[in-house]
């Protein structure tokens, strides 16, 4: 399932993108976790594209595919 597998990601993060995983699934923009964690708006850009391309690549569309 979907949640299994979304947990099973999760596991592959650091504390820092967990954190800021987090944050985002409040509801959260990316100046406000900069100012929350007081990183600079530039790391937390950054650490969203590394979330972006980590949960792609985990998450092929091929692999979702219902056989």
């Amino acid at each position: 399932s979907f949640n299994l597998d979304f947990k099973d990601w999760q596991q592959t993060l650091t504390q820092k993108e967990k954190t800021v995983l987090s944050h985002l699934m409040q509801g959260y923009k990316a100046k406000q976790i900069a100012d929350i964690l007081q990183l600079t708006y530039h790391t937390i850009q950054a650490i969203i594209k590394k979330l972006k391309e980590a949960f792609l690549n985990y998450f092929r569309p091929e692999s979702l595919a219902i056989p």
